[in-house]
């Protein structure tokens, strides 16, 4: 149930991806893939999909894995076959709920939150935490896991709650959404 949901999900994220409205009274079941960005990726057959091949349990590259025989995939882009993880194998549901084929491209994360991705890829699933200036330059839909902020103290320390590390400085991941 929560992969077809899922699915749901994406697919109206995606049809409401698309250019502009359709023009001259046209329907948007009328709308073709100049204008409606789930058209464009039905008639082109894949579905372009953000993925980092060294993130682990979130994305990776299958060791020992070879490209899709037949595939519609470019030539610079990675088959289902040769991505797993759990936002890789949710870009490949929609994929298959949509009839397409899922094919991944890899550019820096950078450009993926800069957002002007130019068509080089159609929607990204990514372990990215929302923020303000995120929002700004991209759509972004409801979540659909989230990781909670940890900290750890050892068992004899004098910090035994949160609100104990008020003023105190500590350690987080740099330039990201846990150092902000």
């Amino acid at each position: 149930m929560r992969r077809a949901l899922t699915a749901l999900a994406v697919m109206v994220a995606l049809a409401g991806c698309g250019g502009d409205a359709p023009q001259d009274g046209a329907t948007a079941a009328q709308a073709g893939p100049a204008t409606d960005k789930l058209a464009q990726i039905k008639a082109r057959g894949t579905l372009v999909l953000f993925t980092d091949p060294a993130y682990p349990p979130q994305s990776y590259k299958v060791r020992s894995s070879h490209r899709a025989k037949d595939t519609r995939c470019a030539p610079n882009q990675l088959t289902a076959p040769e991505m797993t993880g759990y936002d890789a194998e949710t870009g490949k549901l929609v994929a298959a709920a949509i009839d397409v084929e899922a094919c991944f491209v890899t550019p820096p994360w950078s450009d993926v939150i800069g957002g002007n991705w130019s068509d080089r890829w159609d929607v990204a699933w990514g372990s990215g935490a929302l923020s303000t200036e995120r929002m700004e330059r991209l759509w972004v839909t409801q979540p659909y896991y989230s990781t909670p902020h940890a900290f750890f103290v050892r068992a004899d320390s004098p910090y035994q709650q949160l609100s104990d590390l008020d003023g105190k400085q500590i350690g987080a991941c740099s330039r990201c959404t846990h150092e902000l």
